[in-house]
């Protein structure tokens, strides 16, 4: 029994590792790469589709791009044009694998992600609180309470249908050696940034190949109000999962 579960992690293991490698080499021959300068600074745009690995709740998820809703679990290929995704409660994540062109034994002076975002119920509340987790590179960075999701007017790039989720808010990140700090922004009004945690840039464990990031909600939460994330084509802001290292 033991050699059975054993080999199932491995055959397992392999799997993931093929995938995720399908993914890195579909951004590099799909994705924009204009804005990469492996001498000091480069920024990444990951389509939201492109996730690697995920844990939601069955009967609550979905994803949906111009024209239909469809399954977390369908091919790359029809996840690619995916505006909108979302799933319920908590002890769930979806997780993205970024490249990342680092030379040598350099190390990044900062790290900055950004991804507009949301709680989720069924309906729409701008009450309806939820505890959302970002890890970078396997770190938990931060834990930020999101008020709720938003449908109280139609989205600034889609009008989804009344009653529904419409908008999130901008959530932006950046680690560097004075820790972790966010900054939100809704309905155009930028926050005053915020020390969330002392998780520095040293913490995030570079220098490396490839740059995992999570959001999710954690299992026995506070409040577990799930996610919504927000791609270029829907909500309020025209851009898809953005990370920028500066080193």
């Amino acid at each position: 029994m033991k050699k059975s579960f054993v080999l199932l992690l491995v055959l397992g293991s392999v799997f993931l590792f093929a995938c995720t490698n399908e993914l890195v080499d579909y951004w590099w021959e799909s994705g924009d790469t204009s804005d990469i300068d492996i001498n000091g600074f480069f920024e990444l745009s990951m389509p939201l589709g492109a996730y690697t690995a995920y844990k939601t709740a069955p009967r609550t998820t979905g994803i949906e791009d111009s024209s239909s809703i469809f399954a977390v679990s369908d091919p790359l290929s029809r996840r690619m044009g995916a505006q909108l995704m979302w799933s319920t409660g908590d002890d769930i994540y979806f997780e993205w694998l970024f490249p990342a062109p680092l030379k040598g034994a350099k190390k990044p002076k900062e790290l900055n992600f950004s991804v507009e975002i949301g709680s989720e119920l069924s309906g729409q509340s701008s009450n309806y609180k939820s505890d959302i987790t970002i890890w970078i590179n396997g770190v938990e960075c931060a834990t930020w309470t999101c008020p709720g999701d938003f449908g109280d007017r139609a989205g600034k790039l889609k009008n989804r249908p009344t009653g529904e989720t419409q908008y999130g808010i901008l959530l932006k990140i950046n680690v560097s050696a004075n820790g972790t700090i966010i900054t939100t922004t809704k309905d155009d009004v930028i926050s005053t940034p915020v020390r969330i945690s002392n998780v520095c840039i040293d913490d995030l464990n570079f220098p490396c190949n490839s740059l995992p990031v999570r959001i999710g909600v954690k299992a026995g939460a506070v409040n577990k109000g799930g996610i919504n994330i927000f791609g270029s084509g829907a909500g309020d802001y025209p851009q898809d999962l953005l990370l920028s290292v500066l080193y």
